[in-house]
């Protein structure tokens, strides 16, 4: 299993969402800006750790990760995004909707969270709403259901 781990960390290192919220940092403090850098990198690591946990099936273990991740960043469109995709594979669909929909105000042409917002709405019954989000997420990144069943292992 810790194989498995490494493994899924090494193929989450160069796919993780580059998207985030920036911190405010005062500019009057170098400790601050330190402190804020090391929160980043912590959170990073946490969602890499979180992706790494569901890609084995360790669903819980990987919503731990996520949930302390937010709770040092909480608008962290990655985590968010990672957590969304986890509530997605433990059948929690309004959980993931609500993620999906937290990332996608913040970044609306956001692919990934679109055409996974689309699979959670399939999955909860609205074959429209998902169908129509499958549609904007495939009219932004032609290749993304390729690029996700190949990466996610998807719902099977």
């Amino acid at each position: 299993m810790r194989r498995q781990i490494k493994t899924a960390l090494a193929l989450t290192s160069g796919m993780v969402i580059g998207a985030s919220v920036g911190l405010s940092q005062s500019t009057s403090s170098a400790q601050t800006a330190h402190d804020n850098d090391q929160v980043i990198k912590n959170v990073a690591s946490l969602n890499d750790l979180c992706l790494a946990h569901a890609l084995v099936g360790q669903l819980e273990e990987a919503l731990i990760d996520c949930n302390i991740a937010l709770q040092l960043r909480p608008n962290d469109l990655a985590v968010l995004d990672s957590r969304g995709f986890v509530y997605l594979k433990l059948g929690q669909f309004d959980n993931a909707i609500a993620d999906y929909n937290a990332v996608l105000k913040l970044k609306p042409k956001l692919a990934i969270s679109l055409y996974n917002r689309g699979l959670a709405k399939q999955k909860k019954g609205d074959s429209a709403g998902g169908d129509a989000d499958i549609a904007a997420a495939k009219a932004i990144d032609p290749k993304i259901a390729d690029k996700l069943t190949g990466y996610y292992y998807y719902m099977k």
